[in-house]
């Protein structure tokens, strides 16, 4: 297969289109010559392709465009033709006159759902002439669009009952509009969705190449029963030749590869491929690298050019690709642990939606009482829609009593609690209360013996002996955040607490942090805004921010047997829904995240920074005397910097050769 790209000229300006910036760049050569073409015809039987595919710009306005398809008709070549359908009249009408078996006409609806009136009527004539010969093309730009109703032209003109998709790529070195990654389960959503109304209507759906099987990851089974099939998701050079006879990948790397066409289409496509094959192993996301999907050759990390865009700019060719080997440790089943989930004011929908994909994932949500006056040691968070979720039995409920009081000996708190209590396990489903105080915990044992009590973060259990005076009072334990990256001081803390060990694994706090209990008391205050007292430390020594207390998806295997449940932080850094999906996935799948990526409050790095598994298994088995040692600092100001971060991505493996990092002490 390839692609004629017979002329520069589009009358539309598509913020999205990848072919103008390709197409356009140091290029003389606007319209296609009959004589070029003829040669082309020769060149495609030559290489026995059926299809004569037409592309632009806008193939429509180059001046024998009839001419090229009443050419390729009788040449044997079943025509397909890309067009935006705003189609002058007289070629229209010639158009009709082609039989609808010998000619295709792919037509780009993107946005019209948005009421353009003078595209719809000119695009609606189009459809109306070329009824079966049409079919309706559409690109997602944001994830978020909505073409359904696009649907309804199908019958209303007879068009092909098939609809082509696609998601907006960028021009590797250009500034189109382009889907950014982060938005691809955002599109999965999207796709499904479309993909429910084709199936009751019978519209098969197909695919523009650069996917990444990503897109699809939560909604498999979904999928296959909408579609009976998965979309492909490789990444492979379709040749498209220029007006001038040179060709070019694809549009999306045409500013950067070009070459003459070979004697061939597979010659040329070949060779096309060795160009790009040493920059394969560059995926849309870091994790691509280590990707199962991958790994079988079942995605190809999405559009090369979404990958190379991850270089910040340089160029690829210094940079050596390498597609590091996992640990035999790092192959090891995804863990089925389950989690405790943050409260975000949301409305019914989404917790149901949580429920209907990780029912059996997800231990409970713990969110703070309803009434003000119960301290829960947190800043004051959004309430609106709480009834909801209190009112349904989608998942057990904790509620949050972090607070300073001692309700041992307030009478007023006292009642307080347990009138709120009471309430909760009358009407509810609380499972559990997380404390901080332990006087508190006696007193709610003594009253409520089935009411399941978890000590909490704050409490800052860090050795096994604190952890062995909480057995027989609680029946659950979070760990200090201080001890989290202290593989020893787990062990210990596992070994002696007989109740369940939940591991906290995106807070952030730092280890051995001097305004921790400043921290605690402005969390508590019950301002809307409280201050990050180790703000001005970390300006300082930004370096610091890799000791802190979070664990990444991809290094939970690290931690294998020392944890029974996990626990995500961020009723405020997760407050907006999607982003509180891509984390709360992202460890249960134990996807490739930063640390910036996993919602971890000020004290961990707030922009990108790889971290391999060799340096972190260094820090949890570190003594943690950060002031005697510059493993950390070294690392941080090696490779911090975003070209650092991405070369990273494909040499993680020799991160210690190439740095030259001086080993932890152990």
């Amino acid at each position: 297969m390839a692609n004629l790209a017979v002329t520069l000229r589009c009358d539309r300006s598509c913020p999205y289109c990848f072919a103008s910036p390709a197409l356009m760049e140091g290029r003389t050569q606007v319209d296609m010559e009959m004589e070029l073409f003829e040669e082309l015809l020769d060149w495609l039987k030559r290489s026995q392709v059926a299809q004569l595919r037409l592309l632009g710009g806008e193939p429509t306005l180059h001046p024998s465009c009839m001419e090229m398809i009443r050419r390729g008709v009788e040449e044997g070549f079943d025509v397909r033709l890309f067009t935006h359908g705003r189609i002058p009249s007289g070629l229209l009408y010639s158009l009709t006159s082609v039989p609808p078996e010998r000619l295709g006409v792919l037509v780009n609806v993107t946005g019209l759902e948005k009421k353009d009136a003078e595209g719809r009527f000119l695009v609606e004539r189009a459809l109306n002439a070329l009824g079966s010969r049409a079919t309706m093309g559409y690109t997602f730009q944001q994830g978020s669009e909505d073409p359904k109703e696009l649907l309804d032209w199908i019958p209303r003109f007879g068009l092909n009952p098939r609809m082509r998709l696609g998601i907006a790529q960028p021009v590797f070195g250009g500034n189109n509009v382009s889907l950014p990654p982060n938005a691809y389960s955002f599109t999965g959503e999207a796709l499904l969705s479309l993909a429910r109304i084709c199936r009751d209507r019978g519209i098969h759906l197909d695919f523009d190449c650069g996917l990444a099987r990503c897109i699809f990851v939560c909604f498999d089974r979904e999928w296959l029963d909408c579609m009976g099939e998965m979309p492909s998701f490789h990444c492979f050079p379709v040749p498209d030749v220029l007006p001038d006879g040179n060709v070019v990948p694809c549009f999306a790397l045409g500013r950067w590869v070009k070459m003459p066409r070979l004697d061939t289409v597979e010659a040329t496509r070949e060779a096309l491929s060795r160009a790009l094959e040493p920059y394969r192993s560059i995926g849309a996301f870091m994790e691509c690298e280590t990707c199962s999907h991958r790994q079988a050759k079942a995605c190809e990390g999405g559009c090369l050019a979404v990958g190379l865009g991850r270089l910040h700019g340089a160029d690829p060719s210094r940079i050596q690709c390498h597609s590091p080997t996992r640990t035999e440790k790092e192959k090891t089943p995804v863990s089925r642990a389950p989690f405790w989930i943050p409260y975000i004011d949301q409305p019914i929908s989404f917790w149901e939606k949580l429920a209907d994909r990780y029912q059996d994932r997800i231990a409970g949500v713990y969110l703070p009482p309803k009434n003000s006056r119960i301290a829960t040691g947190r800043p004051p968070q959004p309430q609106e829609v709480l009834d909801e979720l209190l009112s349904s039995s989608l998942f057990p409920l904790a509620l949050l009593l972090n607070g300073p009081q001692d309700i041992s000996t307030s009478k007023g708190s006292r009642r307080i609690l347990l009138e709120e209590i009471d309430r909760l396990l009358t009407t509810n489903t609380i499972e559990c209360a997380v404390l901080s105080n332990i006087d508190a915990a006696k007193f709610l044992r003594a009253r409520f013996p089935d009411l399941k009590l978890t000590a909490s973060v704050l409490m800052d259990v860090t050795t096994g002996e604190e952890a062995a005076r909480l057995n027989g009072l609680f029946d659950a334990l979070v760990p200090s955040s201080g001890v989290l990256r202290n593989g020893a001081a787990l062990k210990e803390i596992r070994n002696s607490f007989k109740g369940k060990i939940r591991l906290l694994v995106n807070e952030g706090c730092l280890r051995n942090c001097p305004y921790r209990e400043e921290h605690f008391r402005e969390m508590a205050s019950g301002k809307d805004d409280p201050s990050t007292p180790c703000e001005s430390l970390l300006t300082q020594k930004p370096w610091l921010s890799l000791t802190g207390g979070w664990v990444l998806p991809q290094h939970l295997w690290i931690f294998e047997g020392l944890y029974d449940e996990l626990k995500l932080s961020g009723r405020v850094t997760l407050r907006n829904p999607d982003r509180y999906l891509q984390v709360l996935e992202g460890y249960m799948q134990e996807r490739f995240l930063s640390p910036h990526e996993i919602g971890a409050g000020p004290a961990a790095p707030r922009s990108p920074i790889w971290i391999g598994s060799r340096f972190f298994q260094d820090t949890v088995h570190c003594d943690g005397r950060c002031s005697e040692c510059s493993y950390c600092q070294t690392y941080y100001e090696t490779w911090s910097s975003p070209l650092a971060y991405v070369t990273n991505a494909f040499q993680s493996s020799k991160v210690m050769a190439t740095t030259g990092i001086e080993q932890p002490r152990r």
